[in-house]
């Protein structure tokens, strides 16, 4: 894993901004090419690949003609992997009307050790959120006064 280089997205052309070149079909289905929406990525996702606000060029692929789950847009990536090495995936978008929607797909390598430490601060920033309890008596009234009521969270 010596020449990896992580954080750069082994897809061709993933931004669409030479058509579709790098990509080809999969079945017998058809791809077009598509402006507009969307051009910013989800809050986590943004955390996550940590583009730096780089908003999405708003084209996507539009796959229509589907008549099995596996047809859409395709490239040969196997070349580009590196045996052992942990990469991460992500796509976003859905359209009605349409059988499949590709937008923003990113395929990189990520650095485990410190993927895994970033994943726990997250898990452990939203296991640390406040909670509100209401507690009640055994005949089901609320408790006004709650001092001395031990709660354990496991």
């Amino acid at each position: 894993m010596q020449n990896l280089e992580y954080g750069c997205n082994i897809i061709q052309n993933c931004n669409l901004d030479d058509g579709l070149n790098g990509w080809f079909l999969l079945g017998p289905c058809t791809l077009s090419i598509h402006d507009g929406r969307p051009r910013v990525l989800p809050p986590m996702a943004q955390e996550s690949l940590a583009l730096d606000d780089e908003p999405l060029n708003g084209k996507h692929i539009h796959v229509t003609n589907r008549t099995q789950t596996w047809m859409g847009p395709a490239q040969i990536i196997t070349d580009k992997l590196t045996l052992y090495a942990t990469y991460q995936v992500s796509a976003w978008g859905t359209d009605a009307g349409v059988d499949l929607m590709v937008v923003g797909l990113q395929v990189f390598p990520v650095d485990r050790k410190a993927r895994v430490k970033h994943l726990k601060r997250l898990t452990d920033k939203v296991r640390k959120r406040d909670v509100v309890l209401k507690v009640t008596g055994a005949d089901g009234a609320t408790v006004e006064d709650a001092d001395g009521v031990e709660v354990r969270v496991r």
